[in-house]
This record gives C-alpha cells, structure tokens and sequence, in this order.
C-alpha cells in the first residue's frame, strides 16, 4: 500500500505592508486607549526617604503621615512609580505628586498636572540635616547632589 505523498504546510502569506499597518494600529489602540500624557509630572506619589541599608547601599521607605509636616515642602528622589524618579509635596497640598528638576516653566507642562511651575522649594533644614546624618555627607551627595538649591515643577507657593 502506498501513501499519498505529503505536501509541506504552507503558511498563508500576509504582504508584509499588512502586518506593518497592524502593527502600527495597535500601538495607536494602544496609546489611545490608555489616555498617556507625554510625562507623569503632577501623576500621584508616594512620598519616600532614602534609609541606610546596613550593607553600604541606600534603600527607600515610604515617610510615614505623621512625619510630614504640612506647611513645608519634601522632595523625595529615587522614586521608581516616576519618569524622573523624582517625588514632591509641596506645601498646602494634599497628596504627593511626580516632578522633576527644571530651569524654567516650560519644561513642567504636558503632564497631569496643568498648574505646576519651576520653583525652588523651601525644604526643612532639620529633615534635610537629619537625613545627611543617616547617609553621611558622601552618600548624602550622591542621592541628592546639590539639592538645597535646586528647583523643581511644583504646585506655586501657598501665599
């Protein structure tokens, strides 16, 4: 008895301009659907403070409510729920919020937040000393650099 000869399976083809346009319109989906801003500045945050490992190293740990005092401004770095791994919370407001270092207020738009503006933020001494403590000086200046003078978007001062 004898067996039909097999044929090799063959693959409908698709031009490859057809699978370029499909894939080009699901990216589009894609974007369209998830509603992106072209950053996360002003997105919400959790406000952290970089804490001594034990191994040399620093990790980050939310900063308890009870902590912050509501009438200052806190700059958090390293956060990753951020594009710039930068987090504040600007006195007078609420819920902490993504930001980043600037020189000017064009830089601070086309987030979520319409209202942010380049500023300096008065950052507390004593919280900034204490965390200088913790690290050391060297550390300190690699997680933060120059961070007492620096600017950042941020909500506009409470006058």
């Amino acid at each position: 008895m004898t067996r039909p000869a097999s044929r090799p399976h063959r693959r409908p083809r698709i031009p490859i301009l057809g699978v370029l346009a499909l894939t080009g319109l699901g990216s589009l989906v894609a974007a369209t659907a998830s509603g992106c801003a072209p950053n996360d500045l002003g997105a919400p945050c959790t406000l952290t403070r970089p804490v001594a490992d034990g191994m040399g190293g620093v990790v980050n740990e939310p900063l308890p409510d009870d902590e912050i005092d509501p009438s200052k401004d806190y700059v958090a770095t390293g956060v990753p729920g951020c594009d710039d791994f930068t987090c504040v919370k600007s006195a007078g407001v609420d819920q902490a919020y993504c930001s980043k270092r600037c020189t000017g207020d064009d830089v601070c738009g086309g987030g979520v937040s319409k209202t942010l503006r380049c500023r300096e933020l008065v950052l507390d001494q004593a919280f900034i000393e204490e965390l200088r403590n913790q690290l050391g000086e060297a550390k300190f200046r690699e997680v933060f650099g120059d961070i007492e003078f620096a600017q950042f978007c941020a909500e506009p001062s409470p006058e």
